[in-house]
Order: C-alpha cells, then structure tokens, then sequence
C-alpha cells in the first residue's frame, strides 16, 4: 500500500465533516462565529415515545409560585423479554412537537447530536478551522475515542436503532466529553402508530387488577440502610382489615378511589429489598449514587437494570414472568449525600406496551414510612392521569399552580393521620380514569341544553357514597358533541360534592375540614378517552362553594362563595352555578345561563318570568327591575307674596263671606299652592 491511501482517506473524511459542518451552518442561520465548526450528527431512529413527569414534593406552606415540573421525553426499543436487561432508551428534546406525543406513540425522528469543534478534535477529526489542526493529521487518539468517531461518521443521515444510538451517547458518556449531558434534539418527529397501553383506565365498569415489582434499595458499599424496607412497604401496601394499625394502605387507596374498579392483590404486587453496589456500570453508562451523574439518568435507569438483574440471580421463573408484572417501583433516597435528583417522586405518564412502566420514590434516608399521596400521585401518572392544579393569584400577579388542588393526590392534598385516612382525586380526574361518572341527566351541553333564565336544579350525591356523582358541562362551541371518547380537546365545567365520611379508610376520610361539604367546580379539557392527559393542560380547580350564611375565609384559599360565575363564547353570555342546600348525603345545585348580567328596569325582561340574569330573582322580586320614581319638582326661591290686610267693615253694613268654589283633590294638595287673599273692599 502506497501512502496515497491513507492521505486520500484523511482528506475524505476531512471532506465529510466539512460538508456536514456547512450544512449545520446553513441550518442555524446566524449561527455565532465560534461556534461555526460545530459539527452535528444526525441519525434516523424509530422508536416508542415514552414520557416522564418529575416533581419536587408539593408544599402545604404559604402560597407560592412552585417549582415548574420537569417533563422528560424518550425514545425506547421494544422490549425484548428475559434474555436482557431493560429496553433501551435516549432521552431526545422534541421541542415545540412534545405536546403532541403521548407515551406509546411510535415514532420516527431525526436526531441530532451536536459536537463542538473542541468535541471534534477530541474524536481526532479534521476539522479545518482549528488552531491545532497542522499539516492534515489528527491528533493522536485513544481506541474508544477511534470507536466513537467512526460511530459518528457512520451513523450520520442513516437509520439505526434506539439501542445502536443508545451506545454512541453511552461511548462518549465514558469518555467524559462536555457534550455528553446535552439532549438529543428532534425537531420533526412523525407518528407511525398510536400504541398506548390502556390497560389500567377503566371502561364500562368492568374490573382491572393492578401488577407490580417494588424494589427497595439499599447500598452497603456506600453506607446507605434507609429507615424503608421491604416489610414496611408491605405494610403501607397491603390492607389488614379496619382494625389494623395502617388503614390508609395502597390497596385501600385504590379499593375505595376507584369503586374497588381497580384491585391492589398482594398476590400480583411483590416487595423485594436489594443490596447494590455504589457505583459501577450498566448499559447507561457509569452511575454514582453518591453524586449522581449530571443529568440523573445514569443512577435512574440504572436501577431498573440493576433490579432486573436481581431477579435474574434469584429467580429464574419470575425473570420470565417479568414482563407480565406491568408497573416496577423503584424505591431509593437518592439524595442520601447530597441533593442532585430535585425530585420527591418521578413516574411515566402513561403505559406503553412491550415497555417497563416505571417509577421511582425519593424518601428520606431517615424516612420510615412512604408519603402515601405523593406515591398515589406517581402511580396516577401511571395510568395516563397528570397534576391537579389552580390558577392563583396574589399582589396583582398570577400564575398555576401546578399542584394547587388542595382536595387531590394529583395535587397537594395530605390527611392529618395518614395511618388511618385516605383522600381520593377531584371529579375530573376521577372521570378521565373511568372510575366516576356523570349522574343521570347530568352531561350537558351549556349552548342548547340550558334554556337562559331557567335554572335547573340537580342533586349531587356526595363522591364517597356514588361512583355517579357529577355534572359535566360542556361550554366548548367548536367541539359541543356529548361523549367519553373524543381524542379532541373538549372545555367542560366539572360541578361535585365532597363529604368526608367517618370511617376508616373511606373515600375522603382525610379530607380536610376546611374542604369538607363543599361543592367544587374544576375545567378540564379532557374526555374519557383511555389516552393519557396533556401535561401542559391540568384539569383547574376554579371555585369552593358553601350555602352557610357567612361564609369563611380560608387560608391560603380565600371566601368561599355561595355562587360561581363563567362567561361563555360571545352571543352565549355565561353560567352561573350556585349550591342551593347541602346534607352530609347530597348537595342541590342550581346551574343556570344568562344573556345579560343584570335585569334591565322597565323593560321587558322584568316582566316574562324569568330569571334573565341568574341572581335567583325574578321579574319585580330582582331589585334591578325596581322602577325608580321621577324626583320632586324644585322647591321654588322666590320671595313670599305681601300679605294685605283688609280693613275692618264699615258701621251699618254686613259683610259677607264670598261663595266657596269647588276644587279637585288635586288642586288642594298641589306641591306649592298657596291661597290668595280676599280682594280689597271697593271703597
């Protein structure tokens, strides 16, 4: 072989990453000059949407705008049973297309991975413009620094798996490159097939049963034995009758949430403790669970590995099992040493099939027990359900709280003995699940099933005694079609009564006192379609009402009113709905819609029986039909007349007195008459 070749192949590649270095400039547009030799690999990957939520444990203290929640999207391969460890998995950007994607969404995507000019040079490649390149030589690199640039050099604008661009980001994870905590970005991905899993929604009543493998980890090598163990989360998990020292367990959770439509068996639910090593490496790369990696993926998927590979080692029947127990818990306190995970709980939203649906708990180390709404929460997301919220506002400013529903596990919810009491989700989450639904009659559209000026009064049975025990009404004019199954975004107005009953471990025994026998309006978006919520539209708790005569003043809440007003689409006016009385059984509810917000005096609307602005008053029983009379006249500021004084009658001759005349009743009480004075005797 002469020299020419290896020269001829230098110059080749050199070409190579000088065209695709154009191609990224031409790209970013105005891209700034330094950063001109960035060089961006791009790979076509089709695989699964997976999606995650994270959050930091709500707050019960003073109103504050909270921490924004961290979305995560990745792209995994299928699944491919016992034989290896977890699917494979890159967390990808998907920019303004995220909102689109749902988990189980099957995709295909361009990638991009962005070197650095100084990354180039570190992969030993030729990039023009760099002081250190002399004379057409690369740098003298290492065997994996030569593995992964000739990955990047095959891999881009070709078709490869999850798994083969999962071990590109995991060779430059170990070779400790800056670029290596960026995310994967795809700004076009194309969905091929909708594939979620709905197993675990609720359709038609009929009965579903819950799987699970729950890992509590510990770490010996790293001095980590957590006050949390396997017995005690059997203890929080599985339900031992009323009587029992724990009550408010998992299994009673979604006994009594659900209608006992969702089962929690003890058989179907397994609880393992396991002992891991510190650090070490999986298929993600290297983990720390003392630091943690920059990015967190590392030591979170890590342990899924790590929990398959115990099952491996100890049981060989349930290794092949292992894909029918649906949901694997991970259990551990990441932030043992230090606080780099900035979660309490992280879970993907939605099921995908042929995929682990997994989520992970973040306790104290000193931690004995599990925060059992916040794992609810997590297992929620699990399902397809996102957060509760509330738009709050305070010192002229605004803004959502992400987890501002203080009546919900999907918010910020918790019970005064945990031990004892459970407290259930808000009607709209409830009625996404499939676990409630309207009562009879009360699916309503506002434009054409509310005639305004009629209120219509309905009896709402408190949640904890119904699994029909809401109004929903549909105030969306472009989509106005009454169904559970619409993929498309539908604005409804959800209308329940809560009531906290007395028994251990009832629906809403933990409700707080300050939320019970209240009536409670929330929109939502969302239809009962078994496909997973939109995280960026949380169903909005919008009012708490109350029919006592003073109404209190809560903290943190504000007054809660006796009524709730919502304007509608322009030519629609608006709703108001209003409790009209409660029992510890029931609330009557009057929801009424109205064209104008007041009467309008002396005219029609006063007169035709009707309640036209919904205040509860009609025609003259409104003041604002109230006829205003016309006011007095001026009193008048002229001077007194002169008073004539007649002279006394002459001797001899009688005076008489003049004939009275006729007035009107009119005239003697005219405002102002005054009488006129005799006229003078002729002389």
């Amino acid at each position: 072989m002469t020299m020419a070749a290896p020269r001829l192949g230098c110059l080749l590649q050199a070409a190579i990453l000088l065209l695709v270095t154009t191609a990224f400039a031409i790209i970013s547009g105005a891209a700034a000059q330094d950063s001109a030799n960035n060089v961006n690999v791009t790979v076509f990957v089709e695989g699964t949407v997976l999606v995650y939520v994270s959050h930091q444990a709500p707050s019960k203290s003073s109103i504050r705008p909270p921490d924004t929640p961290e979305v995560i999207y990745a792209l995994a391969d299928k699944q491919q049973g016992e034989e290896t460890t977890v699917a494979a998995s890159i967390r990808v950007n998907f920019g303004k297309k995220a909102a689109s994607l749902k988990t189980g969404d099957l995709v295909q995507a361009p990638i991009q991975l962005l070197l650095t000019q100084e990354q180039a040079e570190q992969l030993g490649a030729d990039v023009p413009s760099s002081n250190n390149y002399t004379s057409g030589r690369r740098l003298l690199i290492s065997q994996a620094h030569e593995q992964a640039r000739r990955m990047a050099l095959d891999f881009h604008n070709t078709r490869r798996s999850v798994q083969e661009m999962q071990t590109l980001l995991g060779l430059l994870n170990t070779l400790g490159m800056a670029s290596l905590d960026q995310v994967a970005t795809s700004d076009d991905p194309r969905i091929i097939k909708r594939t979620v899993d709905k197993d675990m929604f609720i359709t038609g009543g009929i009965q579903q049963n819950i799987s699970s493998l729950t890992f509590v980890f510990k770490s010996s090598s790293c001095g980590v034995h957590p006050a949390l163990n396997a017995a005690k989360i059997r203890q929080w998990w599985f339900d031992n009758g009323d009587d029992a020292p724990i009550v408010g367990t998992l299994q009673r959770y979604y006994n009594s949430c659900t209608y006992n439509q969702l089962t929690f068996k003890k058989r179907d639910n397994l609880v393992f403790d396991v002992d891991i090593p510190c650090t070490g490496t999986t298929r993600y790369g290297k983990y720390n669970l003392k630091t943690g990696s920059k990015s967190g993926d590392n030591e979170l998927y890590g342990l899924a590995e790590l929990a398959k590979q115990y099952i491996r080692n100890t049981s060989s029947a349930l290794l092949k099992q292992w894909p029918g127990y649906r949901r694997k818990i991970l259990i551990f306190p990441f932030d043992w040493y230090t606080s780099w995970s900035g979660f309490a709980g992280m879970a993907m939203v939605g099921c995908a099939p042929d995929q682990d649906c997994l989520t992970w708990i973040n306790p104290g180390i000193s931690e004995d027990r599990p925060d059992m709404p916040v794992t609810f929460q997590e297992l929620g997301h699990n399902i397809g359900l996102v957060h509760s919220a509330r738009i709050v506002c305070e010192g002229g400013k605004c803004w959502k709280d992400e987890y501002g529903d203080p009546t919900d596990p999907m918010g910020s919810t918790w019970a005064n003995d945990p031990q004892k009491q459970i407290v259930c989700t808000n009607a709209p989450q409830s009625y996404k699940a499939g676990w409630s639904a309207t009562i009879p009659g009360g699916h309503i559209r506002a434009s054409t099933d509310l005639t305004p000026g009629i209120p219509r009064v309905f009896n709402l049975p408190a949640m904890s005694l119904n699994k029909t025990n809401m109004l929903r009404i549909i105030t969306d004019e472009r989509n106005p079609t009454i169904g559970d199954k619409s993929e498309l975004a539908q604005r409804a107005l959800f209308v329940s009564y809560r009531v906290r009953p007395s028994v251990s471990g009832g629906y809403d025994s933990g409700l707080n006192e300050a939320f019970n026998n209240r009536v409670w309006v929330h929109e939502y978006n969302e239809t009962a379609n078994e496909i997973p919520g939109n995280l960026d539209t949380p169903p909005l708790v919008l009012a708490m009402l109350t029919d006592e005569k003073k109404t209190p003043d809560i903290g943190g809440w504000g007054a809660v009113n006796h009524s709730f007003t919502q304007l509608l689409s322009p030519g629609l006016g608006g709703i108001n709905i209003t409790i009209r009385s409660k029992t510890l059984q029931a609330a009557a509810v009057s929801v009424c819609r109205f064209l104008k917000r007041t009467e309008a005096a002396g005219g029609q609307s006063c007169s035709d029986g009707l309640d036209n602005d919904c205040d509860g008053l009609v025609d003259a029983q409104d003041p604002d039909c109230a006829v205003t009379p016309p006011p007095p006249p001026p009193t008048s500021t002229q001077p007194p007349l002169p008073v004539r004084r007649t002279p006394p009658p002459s001797p001899g001759r009688r005076r008489t007195s003049p004939p009275l005349q006729k007035r009107s009743p009119s005239q003697r009480h005219t405002a102002g008459a005054k009488r006129k004075p005799p006229p003078p005797k002729r002389k």
